[in-house]
């Protein structure tokens, strides 16, 4: 099924509006543990909610491995972003998804 990326686009522009930043300034990182925190997957806000759209699949974040930043391939407290929640992008990544 092809992906209407603008709209998508436009979608999460919306969602990040209320946090004062653009999708393209939200990375979701992965580290494999928190001890060396060595980050495992890095991704724009967007390729994140595309490659899920993609899946077909509604993501289930582990908050301990998994945090939004504003920087990718990072996992420095001082670049998590405030307010913008995991939950948040998992939630409008359902919404994508039911409206498909």
């Amino acid at each position: 099924m092809h992906l209407d990326v603008e709209s998508v686009y436009l979608y999460l522009a919306e969602a990040c509006l209320m946090f004062g930043v653009a999708p393209e300034e939200v990375f979701i990182t992965q580290v494999a543990d928190l001890i060396g925190e060595q980050v495992i997957s890095s991704r724009s806000l967007l390729d994140e909610v595309l490659e899920h759209l993609e899946q077909g699949e509604e993501p289930t974040y582990d908050q301990g491995l998994t945090g939004v930043f504003s920087q990718p391939g990072t996992f420095e407290p001082d670049l998590r972003l405030q307010g913008v929640r995991l939950p948040d992008i998992e939630r409008a990544i359902g919404t994508l998804l039911a409206r498909r």
